[in-house]
């Protein structure tokens, strides 16, 4: 809201997420959780992760975990196939692109 009411900038409310928790001490991950275990004792906790490696090629890597944050992202989910709905309702998700919508029709 605070974006959108121009109280602050698109740059101002994203958060670096790498950087975030490289000030945390923690381990950033970025890329497709696609399966995750639990030992029944907790003894092993695992998430199976798709990721990029330096060369492009999407490979999968077993990450242990103590704590993970899964973050399935902000969008609104079969916005354009729901009849009438880009006519006549704007989406609020991802916030980038209400916020560009905004300063569009402003001009």
């Amino acid at each position: 809201p605070g974006c959108v009411a121009k109280l602050y900038t698109l740059d101002q409310v994203q958060i670096a997420l790498d950087s975030l928790a490289g000030w945390a001490g923690i381990k950033f991950v970025r890329g497709k959780v696609v399966g995750m275990s639990i030992e029944e004792d907790e003894s092993k906790k695992m998430v199976l992760v798709e990721v990029t490696d330096e060369v492009g090629n999407v490979i999968q890597k077993e990450i242990p975990f103590d704590v993970v944050s899964i973050d399935i992202g902000s969008t609104t989910r079969d916005f354009s196939s729901i009849p009438g709905a880009s006519q006549y309702a704007i989406s609020t998700r991802p916030i980038s692109d209400l916020v560009r919508r905004i300063e569009r029709e402003e001009e």
